[in-house]
């Protein structure tokens, strides 16, 4: 209701999202990956972070990274699903961080990239940064703090706060 589709337009995106998540849980990686929106919908503010952390099969001694800023609405499994798919050699790093990406923490992300190389055993390469949309609007700062930390940064579907389109 709150989208304001039409009965139809509700029945076709409903069939797309039930397709496309029975897709993610017959992937053999993605069995027994439980959901993050309970962290992210959670009343409180949970003392413990959450991440996806996405493995390449082999592990050169620096892997690539790429650490992705959920939108609205929560970090759902299809994040990681489609990014695993594009980027199969890249360590892909997905923090939940309430429903959306407002107020972010470097202080989240450092201690994130950290605990990713304990577990993984080895130092990653300077991660790219990328946001979706509410998290994409966060990243625009979080970037400018840690800028010197990381690749890069790739916004989709938002702007920095002083953008203006240009005629």
């Amino acid at each position: 209701g709150e989208l304001d589709l039409t009965l139809q337009e509700r029945n076709r995106l409903s069939a797309l999202i039930t397709r496309t998540y029975t897709r993610i849980f017959q992937d053999p990686e993605m069995k027994g990956v439980p959901s993050a929106l309970s962290y992210c919908f959670s009343p409180s503010r949970p003392r413990d972070g959450h991440y996806f952390l996405h493995r390449p099969e082999s592990l050169p001694e620096r892997p690539d990274c790429m650490i992705f800023l959920h939108g609205d609405g929560g970090n759902f499994l299809l994040y990681p699903w489609l990014l695993k798919q594009e980027f199969p050699d890249a360590v892909l790093l997905f923090p939940s961080w309430s429903i959306r990406w407002e107020k972010g923490s470097t202080l989240y992300l450092r201690d994130m990239i950290r605990h990713a190389e304990r577990r993984l055993g080895k130092p990653l390469n300077r991660p790219w940064l990328m946001g979706i949309s509410a998290g994409a609007q966060e990243g625009f700062s979080l970037y400018t703090e840690m800028e010197a930390e990381l690749k890069g940064y790739i916004s989709l579907g938002s702007a920095p706060p002083s953008a203006e389109a240009q005629r």
